[in-house]
């Protein structure tokens, strides 16, 4: 092999070594901002999670707004002034089935009474 062949040769092997040199040190440099573009990849993730935990919280704070306002109409039209007052006027399950029977039966008995005074005295 002349001089020129190994060099040749030689100068062959190197350039795929010098390559291989160049790759990398463009990884390198590569490296910082990929690094930057992922960071900035999580915090967008991360930013993405809280606004949309906002957005729920915002939504929740807005029907409770709405329940709050239903339940300050409801008082100032009904017979209550307060929640605890209502409360107190609530029926045990035993006496609300006692007043349902008797109101079931008073009903019963009121259009009897009416279907008889619509017919009229019997002969």
């Amino acid at each position: 092999m002349s001089e020129d062949e190994g060099a040749r040769a030689g100068g062959s092997q190197a350039r795929p070594q010098t390559q291989q040199i160049c790759d990398m040190q463009e990884l390198m440099e590569r490296l910082s901002e990929m690094t930057e573009k992922q960071e900035r990849y999580q915090n967008h993730l991360k930013a993405a999670r809280i606004v949309s935990q906002a957005q729920a919280v915002a939504e929740r704070r807005a029907e409770l707004e709405r329940e709050e306002r239903r339940l300050a109409d409801e008082l100032a039209e009904g017979p209550f002034s307060s929640v605890e007052e209502a409360r107190q006027a609530m029926l045990s399950i035993v006496d609300l089935a006692q007043l349902s029977e008797d109101i079931e039966a008073y009903r019963e008995d009121y259009a009897s009474t009416i279907a008889r005074c619509v017919k009229g005295p019997q002969a």
